[in-house]
């Protein structure tokens, strides 16, 4: 990423002035501590305004005249054998917002033809892994000379990582995305292409990540994506990307994790490794290791995300190798409504302190009134009217006197 930073000198007087006064005196350098921190994150905060203005190496591949170009699919674990990605399915949306699912060979290798110039999102969805990436492909100019001796230099094979997950647990990013696909605006022509972090990123002291969200379309904010970490298949952080997409999650520890981002700026999803910080930060104090993370710029985690254009390909694509995607959650501590007879839907309680949840009896019936088994206060029947309902539809001999269905209340109702 492409971060302006004032002089390195500059920044380095800056550590060793406060080191040296609090080597002279212990005492003034740690009431001033508190200060110090303050400063120090003022000014990672001004640094951080400057707009991104590349992409990682790692989101953008170019292909030649043949028009090809290859991703690998990489777990980054140990596990990751042939056999892991037998079952993956790879979808490839492409500029014009057309998809193309591609088988990857024995080795997890994805062959994408007909490359256009542009930003492709690349879904990658298997048993118990996911990857969600965007690159950005261009044609790559040959050298006239090797063309004509025939030693052009192969196209290098672009890494498309994925992180460990129950599908469920992509669940609310996913729909958080939901009301923000087919955005008005477009991607940029063309970006600009920065350094290589290899999916690869050391933490600073006490396990903090720290990273950046980046979209392509800079008229939608990244502040206020969620960013959600992932170890070992389990939730191990979350925050909210601040001004600028920045994000800081701590507590981590080193191994490989996976990040997934979600928002109206987009959708992420993929593998990293996280390293543990050096001994050498550790032993600076709060001032100076709030330096030595901006002097680490290429060391926060750039998380690109798929723009909103192309999440509505994204979600569909993920639904179609994960159907329970399909259906919405249920909200904890509530029954699903079951299927009752002739079209009616619940059961003849409301659950126990209703209020929002499906009312008993008839489908239109709204939640009981904060008591346990209380009946539909807004619907044509209510709880104890369901029982009712069951009954005269279990015995319909003319003889019997009819069932009157008791008048619905509701407690929460002033009588």
């Amino acid at each position: 990423m492409k971060i302006s930073l004032p002089s390195p000198l500059v920044i380095l007087s800056g550590i060793c002035a406060v080191a040296i006064c609090g080597s002279s005196n212990s005492s003034v350098a740690q009431a001033d501590q508190s200060s110090n921190a303050a400063v120090g994150q003022q000014l990672v905060g001004t640094l951080l305004q400057d707009e991104i203005d590349e992409l990682p190496e790692d989101n953008t591949a170019y292909f030649t005249a043949t028009r090809e170009v290859q991703l690998q699919l990489d777990l980054l674990a140990a596990t990751s054998a042939a056999t892991d990605l037998d079952d993956v399915m790879v979808s490839v949306i492409r500029p014009d917002g057309k998809t193309t699912r591609v088988k990857p060979d024995i080795d997890g290798k994805v062959t994408i033809e007909n490359a256009q110039p542009g930003p492709h999102a690349v879904v990658a969805s298997g048993e118990g892994s996911h990857g969600s990436t965007l690159f950005y492909f261009d044609e790559k100019q040959e050298d006239g000379d090797a063309l004509d001796s025939g030693l052009a230099a192969p196209t290098p094979v672009k890494q498309l990582t994925m992180l460990q997950i129950d599908p469920e647990n992509l669940r609310p990013s996913i729909d958080r995305i939901r009301p923000y696909v087919n955005s008005e605006y477009a991607p940029p022509a063309s970006v600009g292409v920065g350094g290589s972090f290899n999916y690869s990123v050391t933490l600073g002291p006490d396990g903090v990540l720290s990273g950046r969200v980046i979209s392509l379309i800079k008229e939608i904010p990244t502040q206020g994506t969620q960013v959600t970490i992932f170890y070992a298949g389990q939730q191990v952080g979350s925050t909210v990307a601040g001004p600028g997409g920045s994000f800081q999650i701590k507590g981590l520890r080193g191994g490989v994790h996976g990040v997934v981002a979600s928002g109206r700026a987009g959708f992420a999803a993929f593998a990293f490794e996280a390293k543990q910080t050096s001994e050498l930060a550790k032993s600076n104090g709060v001032f100076q290791q709030t330096f030595v993370s901006v002097l680490q710029g290429d060391e926060q985690l750039p998380v690109v995300l798929i723009p909103p254009t192309m999440t509505e390909q994204v979600i569909e694509e993920v639904e179609e190798r994960y159907p329970l995607l399909r259906t919405e959650a249920v909200p904890s501590g509530v029954d699903a409504p079951v299927s009752g007879l002739n079209g009616f839907t619940g059961g003849p309680f409301g659950p126990p302190a209703g209020g929002f949840a499906p009312g008993g009896g008839y489908s239109a019936g709204g939640g009981g009134g904060g008591i346990p088994f209380g009946g539909g206060g807004g619907g044509a029947l209510g709880g104890i009217a369901g029982l009712a309902l069951v009954a005269a539809l279990a015995d319909d001999d003319d003889e019997n006197p009819p069932i009157v269905a008791p008048q619905p209340s509701s407690p929460a109702v002033p009588q």
